[in-house]
């Protein structure tokens, strides 16, 4: 499970950092409990290397004025532990959370298959623990004193992943929220009043439609091109290209790890079809990496 632990945390580096802290609350409010799951379709918010210039700076004066002792876990540490709650399944027929088919294009290698179930977490709301980090993130927008107490449940998608020697696939669906009294959209607007976003990002935020299901993916300047996969758009990220992006951001600037990115080289293309979202991980062209997401059945 080594080769997946590495890509998978090299995925994740790339979309992560990419966009900041903006993919849980995008994530979080383009979700319904409505949904069950299922992924309508994927869409982007353009985020430029001014926003995330200002995005981190904020977040690194804000972590700089916090007196706390406690350590932050790294990306690393982040996604071991993500991939540590994986279970190996002998066949795709033991997956049943929803259908999944391997890729055609890759019928002549045996994939280590992988799989995680749904696991749900109810919070109870604390409006005055909130709307005091509100306060110290520069938001102009408290939350209501009515939310004090409510509970919001959300529920985490299955996902299966299959090994290849050369590349990596990823199917899982939505978040799904059950948040009756929309705190989700409350604490959105709270977010989006803090001063660290730029006008036209908070624009494209607020379009946001919380009752479509979207899965909604950055796209940073010379960070995510996109391809045609039959009726679908993909989208790729590489390690070469985040390595660029972030060489132009002050708080990376001198920092050896960014030529291991440029080294590295490795692309993710992200897709959904059939309400399901796909990843396709690997040190492959983005061609190669589009032939074998076109071959999936379905």
């Amino acid at each position: 499970m080594v080769k997946f632990k590495n890509r998978f945390i090299l995925l994740g580096a790339a979309i992560i950092i990419a966009c900041a802290v903006l993919i849980q609350p995008v994530r979080a409010a383009a979700v319904s409990a409505l949904s069950i799951f299922r992924v309508a379709d994927t869409k982007v918010i353009k985020i430029t290397v001014n926003d995330l210039q200002s995005l981190l700076t904020f977040i690194d004066q804000e972590n700089g004025a916090q007196d706390t002792n406690a350590p932050e876990p790294t990306l690393h540490e982040l996604f071991e532990k993500a991939a540590s709650e994986l279970k190996p399944i002998t066949s795709v027929g033991d997956f049943t959370d929803f259908p999944f088919s391997l890729p055609t294009a890759l019928k002549d290698e045996t994939p280590i298959l992988y799989a995680a179930g749904s696991q749900a977490q109810t919070l109870t709301i604390d409006t005055d623990e909130i709307n005091a980090e509100l306060i110290r993130l520069g938001a102009t927008v408290p939350l209501g004193s009515g939310l004090d107490g409510a509970n919001v449940t959300v529920s985490t998608p299955p996902a299966i992943i299959a090994e290849y020697p050369d590349v990596t696939l990823l199917a899982t669906q939505n978040i799904a929220i059950d948040d009756p009294a929309g705190i989700v959209d409350e604490i959105m607007v709270s977010l989006l009043s803090t001063p660290a976003i730029s006008d036209e990002l908070r624009a494209q935020l607020h379009a946001v439609d919380p009752t479509t299901g979207d899965i909604y993916l950055p796209v940073v300047e010379g960070l995510g091109r996109e391809t045609r996969l039959g009726g679908t758009t993909g989208y790729f990220y590489t390690t070469s290209d985040l390595a660029q992006v972030l060489g132009q951001l002050s708080i990376f600037a001198g920092d050896t790890h960014l030529d291991q990115l440029k080294t590295e080289n490795t692309s993710a293309l992200i897709w959904t079809k059939d309400g399901v979202l796909y990843c396709l991980v690997g040190q492959l062209s983005d061609s190669e990496l589009s032939q074998i997401a076109r071959s999936i059945p379905g």
